[in-house]
């Protein structure tokens, strides 16, 4: 381990074979580390396990004065012992006179070892080994001795005053706390300041200018006793704690918590593992009464639509929920809205000055919380619109007649505030309508989904079960529940049928393997090496005569043949070949290759690579309906990352980028509508199993609306497009494949899980009342299919008697987004003076310049 503190000594090479040969500690503190595995056992005690003959290294250390020391092993990598040795070393096993010994009190399961406060006289030799538990538990260890200071411990901590401001030094303590929040305790130093609430409030503590990796906590009343909490989880008894919230890489603390007059709180200055230590830097005040609109029992109320308000926050956080990422700690305005009628509302802060995120709560005020909290959250954004697309903006929210709802415009990160602009208006109804149907359980680990039409069935693949084995999960569409489950080689991932729907094809990342599985029998057809490392995509060209595999970990696609699985040929060199597609004229096949920002097309022939620049990790595939463009997911842990980029296959150029959604999978059109379904992980809170968590159920679904990138894309310039018109939670975690039923009335998702609570399922997603097409005939007023001048005369009836024109869009025939005269007087102008024809869509289609008018009643393609 390197020095990662000031005064802190690193080792000169690991500890000793025997006390004659013990590496000396200069100076306290000390930090080093070293390895067990190649020492021989020379000692052995029971403290109070009896001796079973670990491996052990020695240190010794004379100090110059007389100080009290912790000897830490918590963070080391196996199950250790430690004791320490007065004067002199033994020369007997068990010779139980040692000064100090310990073998279980910290670290994974308890396990690691810890000596507390252990006095050492000024003058006099100490050794220390390092052992193991048993025979055979050796391996690196993490050894760190630290002397008491003062405010080590909450019954030496310091008196401060509210509000507080300074600098607290943990370089050289003692790791006497330990708390998840939410991450596991790992053991830091740590120093203790204690107060007196003047007055029952809200405390807020923040250490975002400090020098090393935070963390914060707050007991009340008492502590628990000093280096106790043995464990990843800590004590638990914390009424507050926060780890990673601000300042550099989001790893500095922030913390909210109330307290009650006449009450004593300590707060202790941690650091989230061992290595982590030096100057906290922060601030301990009480955040002052809020002022109108800053919680949400003052909000500002909405009279009416629509509503537009510039505004200006500032001050401190009161309500926290994130929406896709993991800062906190914005402040934020709030407002009221009460429906009169039902009513579909859009709301937006796209000409916001600063990274703006926008939540919407239903029921009553949410509290004012230590942790995010899901607080009856309708619909939440952060990315979808503005300056660089990190302005926020929902897209359509339905809110019954008589129901009030809460809005909280918010910033993205801790401390982002400014000049925001919110509009508040009406919108039209989505064209889906969707039910979440009870998950389809299934084996270990799905990942992969394939819908055969014809036989109703949906083939899912269970990368690993319980008992190690792998499987294939035969799912009745009908019924939607499992009607098989077969062994399938190990490591199952991606799975494809051939378009005559008389062979299924697996590939086995684990086994290396190729698998052809009769879909209407379940047989196996033959089973064969993939002849590369790690198969992860496959796809097959629309004659149904290739075959083709990616192979991820020797940068390899193969061409097989159908049926005699005859290797047809190869490329290499490939980097990380991923997911797979073949173009729809069957001449070239795409694959994803996230190591080099880029994507192959492969001519199907001669096997002839040519790289697509495109944005971070590609990873999932799909086609424009007309074939036109490629959509490449790229799948990230943040905000830069997380899009499509869309390829204009001609050109090979990146048009435009489109929003997908958060950790985006798998992609698929959804047939007979204008969308694009996709799953994404969610990466919202993981891992979620900490108390403070949002709970499992992470993984969702986005419905993206694909506009004509003929008409939108730029290769200049490629615009970043918000399309998402919903997010679906699946109640799943790390959701992965995806399929659409042929009747786009079913979207199936694969949910691989964190854990079993919230994986090993199959969700579907119904749309009971059917999909609204969205499409239409610009120009064709009264939805006949055709444009003649009954349609001025259906536009003239809308605007001056009352008639009805279900199809908005269809009206707008100028496209100008605005219901007027001037629409009846361009369709007479087109059909008698040889005026233009109106803009597309010319031929039944989506809205490729969607704004705010509605189609209820769309058109067949």
């Amino acid at each position: 381990m390197s020095v990662c503190c000031p005064g802190i000594l690193s080792a000169q090479g690991v500890g000793g074979e025997d006390c004659a040969s013990a590496a000396v500690i200069g100076a306290i503190p000390f930090v080093g580390s070293g390895e067990t595995c190649g020492a021989l056992d020379d000692y052995n005690e029971s403290c109070p396990f009896n001796p079973t003959g670990g491996r052990d290294l020695v240190y010794r250390y004379t100090p110059d004065r007389d100080l009290t020391v912790t000897i830490d092993l918590c963070s080391s990598g196996f199950d250790t012992k430690v004791y320490l040795y007065e004067g002199s070393c033994p020369s007997v096993s068990n010779s139980g006179v040692y000064v100090g010994c310990n073998d279980d009190a910290c670290g994974v399961n308890g396990w690691r070892s810890q000596l507390v406060d252990v006095d050492l006289l000024a003058g006099v030799d100490y050794f220390l080994v390092v052992d193991g538990y048993g025979t055979t538990d050796c391996g690196s260890y993490d050894l760190s001795i630290a002397e008491r200071v003062p405010s080590d411990l909450c019954e030496q901590a310091e008196m401060i005053s509210i509000p507080w401001s300074g600098t607290v030094s943990t370089s050289g303590a003692v790791d006497d706390y330990n708390e998840s929040c939410p991450f596991d305790a790992v053991g830091a130093p740590d120093v203790v300041r204690r107060f007196i609430a003047a007055e029952t409030g809200v405390i807020r503590i923040d250490l975002c200018d400090s020098n090393f990796d935070t963390k914060v906590y707050v007991y009340e009343g008492t502590c628990p006793q000093g280096g106790s909490q043995n464990g990843p989880a800590g004590s638990g008894t914390a009424i507050g704690c926060s780890d990673d919230a601000c300042g550099v890489n989001g790893w500095r603390s922030r913390l909210s918590f109330m307290v009650t007059e006449g009450v004593e709180y300590f707060v202790v200055f941690d650091g989230y593992g061992i290595s982590d230590s030096g100057e906290a830097v922060g601030t301990i005040t009480a955040i002052p009464p809020p002022g109108p609109g800053e919680v949400c029992e003052q909000a500002f109320v909405i009279p009416s639509l629509p509503f537009q308000v510039d505004g200006v926050t500032a001050g401190v956080s009161r309500f926290e929920h994130q929406c896709q990422f993991v800062f906190e700690g914005a402040p934020e305005h709030f407002y009221r809205f009460t429906a009169t009628q039902d009513t579909w509302i859009e709301i937006d802060s796209c000409g916001s000055d600063f990274d703006t995120e926008i939540a919407l709560v239903s029921g009553p005020c949410p509290p004012v919380s230590i942790e995010p909290t899901n607080a009856n959250v309708r619909a939440c954004n952060d990315d979808g619109c503005g300056l660089d697309a990190t302005r926020a903006r929902i897209p359509a929210a339905f809110v019954a007649a008589g129901e009030t709802v809460t809005i909280v415009i918010d910033g993205h990160a801790s401390g982002e505030s400014g000049e925001y602009s919110l509009i508040v208006r009406e919108t039209c109804a989505p064209d889906h309508p969707s039910e979440l149907a009870s998950p389809i359980e299934v084996g270990t680990g799905p990942i992969g989904l394939a819908l055969h039409a014809g036989l109703g069935r949906l083939f899912v693949t269970n990368f690993s079960g319980a008992s190690g084995g792998s499987s294939l999960s035969v799912i009745d569409t009908a019924t939607d529940e499992v009607e098989a489950t077969i062994p399938v080689s190990p490591g199952p991932y991606r799975l494809a049928l051939t378009p005559d729907g008389t062979r299924l094809y697996i590939v086995n990342y684990t086994a290396d393997r190729i698998e052809c599985i009769d879909p209407v029998t379940l047989d196996l057809i033959d089973s064969f090496p993939a002849l590369g490392v790690s198969p992860l995509g496959l796809t097959i060209t629309p004659d149904g005569e290739s075959l083709f595999v990616a192979t991820a970990g020797d940068g390899r696609v193969t061409r097989w043949s159908i049926p005699g699985h005859q290797v047809l040929g190869e490329v290499g060199g490939l980097g990380a070949p991923r997911e797979m597609i073949s173009s729809p004229e069957g001449d070239l096949v795409y694959v994803s290759d996230p190591t080099g920002v880029r994507v192959w097309e492969i001519t199907v022939n001669t096997l002839v690579a040519t790289a697509i620049a495109v944005d971070e990790f590609p990873q999932a595939l799909a086609l424009t309906e007309n074939g036109q463009h490629l959509l490449v997911g790229n799948f990230g842990f943040d905000r830069s990352l997380d899009h499509a980029s869309v390829i204009d296959r001609h050109s090979r150029e990146v048009v435009a980028r489109l929003r997908i959604g958060t950790g985006p999978e798998e992609m698929v059109l959804v047939p007979n509508t204008p969308y694009l379904a996709v799953t994404n992980w969610g990466f919202s809170r993981h891992p979620n199993t900490g108390p403070g968590e949002l709970g499992a159920g992470l993984g969702n679904v986005a419905i993206v609306r694909l506009p004509d990138f003929n008409l939108v894309g730029d290769p200049n310039s490629p615009p970043m497009i918000d399309a998402i018109e919903r997010v679906i939670p699946v109640e799943g975690d790390y959701t992965f494949g995806i399929a659409a039923s042929p009747a786009g009335d079913k979207i199936y998702a694969a949910n691989l899980g964190y854990g079993a609570q919230s994986g090993n399922t199959v969700s579907v997603v119904q749309f009971p009342g059917g999909w609204v097409s969205g499409r239409f005939v610009r120009g064709d007023a009264n939805a006949d299919s055709m444009i003649n001048v009954a349609d001025p005369i259906a536009l003239l009836d809308f605007l001056f008697a009352g008639g009805p024109l279900h199809c908005a869009n269809a009206g707008d025939v100028n496209d100008d987004e605005v219901l007027d005269i001037a629409d009846p007087v361009a369709l007479l102008a087109h059909l008698f003076s040889g005026g233009s024809a109106p803009p597309a869509p010319g031929v039944c289609g989506v809205d490729p310049t969607a704004g705010d008018l509605c189609c209820d009643e769309g058109c067949e393609p």
